[in-house]
């Protein structure tokens, strides 16, 4: 009966411990669910300004600060290669199965911006080209350019 008796002074003696615990515990769960919100709509903003400054460049496609941006935001989360490949399609063109294979294995919840629909081909072609030559694939851009000119 003593031992009885000796277990549950224990518990008693223990119990504002894990009170403290705990309480500590959910305000750090609260904390992570409020920032996680936080984040989602930093993400939409983020999104959202992204194409606004897309719409802007392809009004006006050249090098600066505009295709600096949109250029960045493709390339943080990893779909740069998705986005050539949008522009490609909205140009008409087939994308080649290696640009597929090389799109990494990121978080697939992350997709590229959709090319606006006044869009015109040739300005398409002219940002997977100007994306070429970023990444230094001069050959592809050259042949895009081409096109481009055809198409102008």
């Amino acid at each position: 009966m003593n031992s009885v008796v000796g277990r549950c002074e224990t518990m008693r003696s223990e119990w504002p411990a894990i009170t403290w615990w705990l309480r500590g515990l959910m305000i750090v769960l609260w904390q992570v669910c409020v920032w996680s919100g936080s984040n989602l709509q930093a993400d939409e903003a983020e999104r959202a300004n992204a194409e606004k400054l897309l719409a802007a460049l392809v009004r006006n496609a050249r090098y600066g600060t505009t295709f600096d941006r949109v250029y960045t935001w493709h390339a943080e989360r990893g779909v740069v290669v998705e986005f050539r490949g949008n522009l490609l399609r909205h140009a008409g063109l087939e994308v080649e199965k290696q640009d597929a294979a090389a799109e990494p294995a990121g978080d697939s919840s992350v997709r590229a911006l959709n090319i606006p629909p006044v869009c015109a081909k040739d300005t398409a072609l002219l940002l997977a080209a100007m994306l070429d030559l970023r990444h230094s694939e001069a050959a592809s851009a050259v042949q895009l350019l081409q096109q481009v000119v055809q198409l102008r």
